[in-house]
């Protein structure tokens, strides 16, 4: 059984700790790609480079390359706005601060993972590729992630995003379209206007008939209102109103399907000159699959069992989802515990990181025993 000694443990939750502190919305995660890139440098990998969008990659060589590089990727934005207190608390059981588990320590144990090799005397068949990536929460649409694969997409046998929980593989990418419907008008005095249309009505409208499509459980399929905005003051007439929908399915031909039925509703707003309606895309996330089977998937699962923990093959939306959509081997792979994820209260079990640290070692091995002709 793989074991990684407490020593580094506290290395790795220290390291957690360290990322955690420095702010990374998403579209502004400068300062940690900054500090990951440092760090990196630190330990002297090659080629460490950050791109136009802050994504940081380097390269750790093979001893003796036989196979096309295997890439590593763990996401450093977070869903929390700049301003947010980040600062970790100790509360005598676990870590909390927003952000530490999703994705501060996943993206400590990928940045550690060059020590931890070195630490057990792993060679390496192929290149590893280490990447941090921006954009993959909510509306950054993965970004970072198309443009790794842009760079990197022909060269790699394999991806592996690191994030989730412990023992979570995402071998099927769900599907996801973002849309957003806007609507103006003039607007006016709820009194001296009175008749004049208001956006917020016909939003409401358009709001109500999409809370009516029937949406299929199986395959399992979902229609999200997410946000609604509009409106000024209770004795206004709104001039503006929008709304933010999720549609997400593992199957795509659904997801088409309701986005079709959505623009169809919208469509049928009564033409109106004094209204203007605006329907546009702001997320699309494709979908994929590669068979539980796959040798990368048995690799991640023996990895975990070599560690103790039994895996648990889930689909997901994660950076995995677009190497997937191309066609090449990928999987997000969970290395954490803790819970409250995406709020201000989330926090991080330490405990988990060693054995999660020591579960990718574990596939990382696996992985290169595969490589070998």
């Amino acid at each position: 059984m793989i074991e990684v000694d407490i020593g580094f443990g506290e290395a790795l939750v220290q390291e957690a700790l360290a990322i955690c502190r420095i702010p990374s919305p998403t579209f502004g995660e400068g300062d940690r790609a900054q500090y990951i890139a440092d760090r990196l440098g630190e330990f002297g990998l090659k080629q460490v480079e950050i791109d136009h969008l802050s994504n940081v990659t380097a390269l750790l060589p093979a001893d003796e390359c036989r196979a096309p590089p295997i890439m590593l990727v763990a996401h450093i934005d977070t869903v929390f706005p700049e301003g947010t207190n980040v600062e970790p608390r100790w509360d005598g059981r676990y870590w909390r601060a927003p952000g530490i588990r999703d994705n501060s320590a996943s993206a400590a144990i990928t940045l550690l993972l060059p020590e931890l090799l070195r630490r057990n005397g792993v060679r390496l068949e192929c290149d590893l590729i280490l990447a941090f990536s921006v954009g993959e929460e909510g509306l950054g649409n993965l970004r970072g992630m198309r443009a790794l694969m842009d760079r990197y997409g022909d060269r790699v046998s394999a991806v592996i995003a690191v994030d989730g929980n412990l023992g979570i593989v995402n071998h099927i990418a769900i599907s996801v379209r973002r849309l957003e419907i806007a609507v103006k008008t003039a607007g006016g005095h709820s009194w001296a206007d009175a008749g004049k249309p208001s956006a917020v009505h016909v939003l409401a409208r358009v709001a109500g008939k999409i809370s009516e499509i029937a949406v299929p459980s199986n395959p399992k399929t979902v229609l999200n209102i997410g946000t609604v905005n509009g409106g000024t003051s209770v004795n206004a007439i709104a001039q503006q109103a929008s709304l933010s929908l999720d549609i997400r399915s593992l199957d795509h031909a659904v997801v088409q399907a309701l986005e079709a039925e959505v623009r169809g509703i919208v469509g049928a707003i009564p033409a109106d000159e004094r209204i203007d309606v605006a329907i546009s895309v702001i997320g699309d996330r494709p979908g994929g699959e590669i068979a539980s089977s796959h040798p990368l998937i048995r690799a991640i699962l023996d990895g975990f069992a070599g560690v103790g923990v039994t895996g648990s093959l889930l689909p997901g939306s994660t950076d995995a989802n677009i190497p997937l959509s191309l066609g090449i081997a990928a999987a997000s792979m969970g290395v954490t515990s803790g819970g409250s994820i995406h709020t201000l209260q989330e926090f991080l079990d330490p405990e988990s990181l060693p054995v999660g640290a020591g579960a990718l070692l574990r596939t990382l091995i696996l992985m290169q025993e595969d490589a070998k002709p």
